[in-house]
């Protein structure tokens, strides 16, 4: 087995090891370069992949953010675990980020980019192999929910009338209006929030709803940033909360989603539990945990 750095020409071979390992199942090899080899915090000497007899096994993705290093991704193929695959990689990862001065170690998620918003808890094998080798958690849990479109009503014209009525207009965001609400997203929420506005100006038209008090961004809400099918980030202003805007530009999401014929969506990292299943019936379905580690 032998250690190395991902390039273009491993794309196609490290989908195929992603999609065996059971994350998400929908993305090509655009998506995967946009989380690694084009996010600017993911230097190649990060990107690591195990390979043997010259087919990829394994792999381990770093970042550096807010001066910590972030494991973004790892995993080994199922016939090659309880091999040392795995730790091979974590322990060179370390390695690197305790190089660059790096002092603490998130297995997790800080938006955007990411893959997973920590370690699911059903995969009992990565998350007693992180306690081994020192990684505490909180038990926090970071949840992601689904929602069945087949069973949902989203006619939402009742509500944008409604709120017309009241000097709120609700409708898709324009390529002109993306900067507005992700600028919206960072006064009122966070960072994170403003890079995953942005980030769909990647699309066309972008995938964002937003509601506008005359010219003012008072909310918003974006789709298939985090992956395709995947809702969020979104926010209302807390002045104009309990109107129902979140509920109406989340369901103009969600119809969006279902246009084009997919029958399930996932809201990803989700808050307000009880708002997004009473809203739209949503269930949790994958739970997560973040890890860190001081090196």
């Amino acid at each position: 087995m032998k250690i190395i750095e991902m390039t273009p020409r491993h794309l196609t071979a490290t989908l195929s090891l992603i999609r065996e390992i059971e994350y998400d199942p929908t993305p090509d090899t655009d998506w995967l370069r946009y989380r690694t080899l084009d996010d600017p915090t993911c230097s190649p000497d990060l990107l690591l992949l195990a390979e043997v007899e010259d087919r990829v096994m394994g792999l381990c993705f770093g970042c550096v953010r807010e001066n910590k290093g972030v494991i973004k991704l790892f995993g080994t193929r199922p016939a090659y675990r309880r091999r040392g695959l795995a730790n091979r990689l974590l322990d060179e990862i370390e390695a690197r980020f305790a190089a660059r001065g790096i002092k603490s170690i998130l297995v997790g998620a800080l938006g955007p980019n990411y893959f997973e918003p920590g370690i699911d808890i059903s995969d009992t094998a990565s998350v007693a192999l992180l306690m081994r080798r020192g990684y505490e958690t909180d038990r926090v849990s970071r949840v992601d929910m689904e929602v069945d479109l087949h069973r949902l009503a989203l006619d939402t014209r009742r509500d944008i009338a409604r709120l017309s009525d009241q000097g709120i207009e609700i409708r898709r965001a324009s390529h002109n209006d993306v900067d507005a609400a992700a600028q919206f997203a960072l006064e009122t929420f966070s960072e994170g929030w403003r890079l995953e506005a942005l980030d769909t100006k990647r699309f066309s038209p972008p995938p964002m709803f937003i509601a506008l008090d005359q010219a003012r961004v008072v909310g918003f809400a974006v789709y298939d940033v985090c992956g395709l099918g995947r809702f969020g980030p979104t926010g209302t202003h807390p002045d104009y909360c309990h109107r129902g805007i979140g509920s109406t530009l989340l369901r103009l999401c969600l119809d969006s989603i279902k246009a084009r014929g997919e029958s399930v969506a996932e809201i990803r990292w989700a808050g307000p539990v009880d708002f997004y299943a009473r809203a739209v019936d949503a269930r949790i379905h994958r739970v997560f945990w973040a890890f860190d580690k001081k090196i």
